[in-house]
C-alpha cells in the first residue's frame, strides 16, 4: 500500500493546486494597456525622464484616454495601472536604472 492509497479518501489533488481566478480586467483596459506600450515604445529618449516624469506622462496619457472614451475609475486603479505599465517597462529591460 503506497502512501497515496493511504491517503485517497482524504487527499483532493484539485484542491491543492487549485488558484484563485484573477478578476479580469475589463478590454478596454487591455488594449489601453498596448497602446500606451506602444506610445512609449515610440517616445524618443523615454530611458532618461525620471520615474516620476514616465509616471506623470503614462498618468496623464492614462487620464485622457479615459476622460475620451467617457470611462471612470478611481484613484487606485489609475495608480495600479501605471505601476503595472512601469513594471512592464522595467520587467522587460528597457527601463535604465
Amino acid at each position: 500500500m503506497g502512501l497515496a492509497d493511504r491517503f485517497k479518501n482524504e487527499l483532493k489533488t484539485n484542491e491543492i493546486f487549485t488558484v484563485e481566478s484573477e478578476k479580469k480586467e475589463p478590454p478596454f483596459v487591455e488594449e489601453l494597456k498596448v497602446e500606451t506600450l506602444n506610445k512609449i515604445q515610440n517616445t524618443p529618449y523615454w530611458n532618461e525622464y525620471s520615474i516620476k516624469a514616465q509616471e506623470r506622462m503614462i498618468s496623464k496619457y492614462f487620464d485622457t484616454k479615459l476622460h475620451r472614451g467617457n470611462v471612470i475609475m478611481n484613484q487606485n486603479e489609475k495608480m495600479n495601472f501605471v505601476k503595472n505599465i512601469l513594471d512592464n517597462i522595467r520587467d522587460n529591460g528597457t527601463q535604465i536604472i
